[in-house]
């Protein structure tokens, strides 16, 4: 693997491996603007130039810390967290249910401000959507990432579901069960009981076929 300590990505200058996770490594880079930030590798070769300070930032350079009501960033940090905290969500079984968490870093005063400069920083585009990387761990830096939409099935796939002591992946569960797959992963991304979800027929009215 290629030694980035010391090279510069825009404002960014590598200056240590953080850590290694998953098989990729995370590196501390140190912005212009004095900030410390984590980037992983592949986003810090491709795309990621600042710890955020170049986005939306003003003419002196200065970090940006306001501006957030209402963008994409914080629909997602507020579905992030609804997700994990309110019981009434309908996801709230697949997330919060199940014990997935958000890390103190994103919470708090400054948790959107925070997450916010993580995504700058890794990778954002207007076009991919967070997802986790290990589907049994928290909503954190180094479990997180952004992908598009074959990425999140792909990672999807993987997760495992039980019913009545039976483990499988959503596409297994659609093959024992004889549901297409895309319906299935419609019911449970919508909140439905695995179990229901697998033992219900098909509708030919409902939402469901117009996944």
């Amino acid at each position: 693997m290629e030694d980035l300590t010391n090279k510069r990505f825009g404002k960014l200058v590598a200056t240590e491996i953080a850590y290694v996770k998953n098989y990729r490594r995370y590196w501390k880079c140190k912005c212009d603007c004095k900030n410390i930030t984590v980037v992983r590798e592949d986003a810090l070769i491709r795309s990621t130039r600042s710890c955020g300070c170049l986005i939306n930032a003003d003419r002196k350079g200065e970090p940006i810390t306001h501006g957030l009501n209402g963008s994409r960033i914080q629909r997602i940090y507020n579905g992030m967290k609804q997700r994990c905290y309110n019981k009434n969500n309908h996801g709230y079984g697949d997330y919060g249910g199940r014990g997935i968490k958000i890390c103190d870093e994103w919470l708090g005063e400054n948790g959107l401000l925070n997450f916010y400069n993580w995504a700058m920083a890794n990778g954002y585009e207007d076009d991919l959507s967070i997802d986790r990387i290990e589907n049994d761990g928290n909503y954190e830096p180094s479990n997180c990432r952004w992908s598009n939409d074959s990425e999140q099935r792909r990672n999807q796939r993987q997760k495992q579901y039980e019913v009545d002591g039976e483990i499988h992946t959503i596409k297994e569960w659609a093959e024992i069960s004889n549901i297409k797959y895309d319906t299935l992963r419609w019911r449970i991304n919508n909140g439905w009981d695995i179990k229901d979800a697998i033992s219900q027929p098909e509708s030919h009215i409902s939402r469901e076929k117009r996944v």
